[in-house]
């Protein structure tokens, strides 16, 4: 699954792709150890998720709002094979985002 994360980084706004999975309620995803959000520790985070159905021009999307942090021994346990980033290079530090708010739009055509 990919998703997409924004925060702040030298007073501008930065979003970027990347892949993830639910842990109880958290979600989590993998990054290099030197990346900015791994540096981003209780910080406020956006993470917007879309699914979209071209052929029945219908879909949903999904923006989180809460606070990212290092994942726990135990989240990234249950994490193990189940989030595996696109984009390459070592990436094996695990992320935690707890979510604070989360709303969202359906969008339909009919």
């Amino acid at each position: 699954m990919v998703g997409r994360i924004a925060f702040n980084q030298a007073d501008e706004l930065l979003v970027i792709p990347v892949n993830y999975c639910y842990v109880n309620d958290l979600i989590v995803f993998r990054t290099a150890a030197d990346s900015a959000v791994a540096q981003y520790d209780l910080a406020p985070i956006a993470f917007e998720l879309d699914f979209v159905d071209e052929g029945l021009q219908d879909g949903w999307s999904v923006l989180v709002n809460g606070t990212v942090r290092p994942a726990t021994g135990q989240e990234i346990q249950v994490a193990l094979g189940r989030v595996e980033p696109w984009a390459g290079g070592t990436r094996e530090t695990y992320i935690a985002i707890e979510p604070r708010r989360i709303s969202g739009r359906r969008i339909r055509s009919w």
